[in-house]
């Protein structure tokens, strides 16, 4: 249960820190390179095995990794912009909500059932998305359509990693 507890507090305060980058003029890129050096040495670090790095290239998922590193890399860059630009409350349902991306996924390649429940999750979701991201900042400043790309940009990037995940998990490890 702490980890769960755990889990929700550190994935929603990153929107937070994101927004706060802006603020204190933090470079989005450094940061989540340094946070990248940062956690690839403690995981090493704490790891209980031994480590063999001259055979991790050769492994079936090392391509795979490779790709999910890279695409972490811009969708946490999306998350800061969409954080930025949108707010907080848009950039957390845009990569809250791209579950529905993996069910999709799973049901047209996996062939799981689609029933009703899902169907209403998956439309749910999607205007959540949607109107989450469409509301007026204040009365001042309209919103700005301009940047509806991002929080669907980040809708989209944070599907396609969970479903390569779930992909590389059930494919290679």
């Amino acid at each position: 249960m702490i980890n769960l507890i755990l889990s929700i507090l550190f994935s929603s305060s990153l929107y937070v820190f994101f927004k706060y980058f802006e603020k204190y003029e933090v470079n989005t890129l450094h940061a989540i390179i340094v946070n990248y050096i940062v956690a690839g040495t403690c995981g090493f670090l704490l790891y209980d095995g031994d480590v063999n790095f001259s055979v991790i290239p050769e492994q079936s998922w090392f391509l795979g990794a490779i790709a999910l590193g890279v695409m972490f890399i811009f969708i946490f860059n999306l998350m800061a912009l969409t954080s930025q630009k949108n707010g907080l409350s848009v950039a957390s349902v845009s990569g809250k909500m791209s579950v529905v991306i993996p069910i999709l996924f799973a049901v047209f390649v996996y062939k799981e059932q689609l029933g009703v429940l899902k169907v209403i999750g998956i439309v749910i979701a999607l205007l959540a998305v949607y109107f989450t991201s469409v509301k007026e900042k204040s009365t001042t400043t309209p919103f700005d359509k301009k940047t509806l790309i991002y929080p669907i940009l980040l809708f989209v990037g944070s599907g396609i990693i969970d479903t390569f995940i779930k992909y590389m998990e059930t494919n290679y490890i």
